[in-house]
């Protein structure tokens, strides 16, 4: 039992603990904004994947930070962009859509 206190009463345990949750937490707010609007967003785990996936290959190849931050957060907006065109524009099922976003971030990380 005392093991156990002093785990939890470690101070990188909390550190590392919010660390991890911090782009979590992210996606759970974007979702709770969504919802604020109205727009049910079921594709913001393959948004991120995605955004996080192109993020890190222009990283990777350009050797530059800022310029994968970049491309993280552009690849997100166009993946927003269009979840909003199906759903809002053409109106199509936001479910189906949103699904449709998350299995596309999701498929094109598969190793071919």
């Amino acid at each position: 039992m005392m093991a156990a206190l002093e785990i939890l009463g470690n101070a990188s345990l909390w550190a590392a603990t919010i660390r991890i949750a911090t782009p979590l937490l992210f996606g759970a707010l974007g979702a709770l904004l969504c919802e604020r609007v109205g727009v049910l967003n079921l594709g913001i785990e393959g948004i991120m994947l995605l955004s996080a996936m192109t993020g890190f290959t222009a990283t990777s190849l350009s050797g530059s930070l800022w310029l994968g931050v970049l491309a993280a957060v552009l690849t997100g907006m166009l993946m927003g962009a269009l979840h909003a065109l199906f759903t809002v524009a053409l109106g199509l099922s936001q479910h189906v859509c949103g699904i449709g976003v998350t299995l596309s971030g999701i498929v094109s990380r598969l190793p071919s």
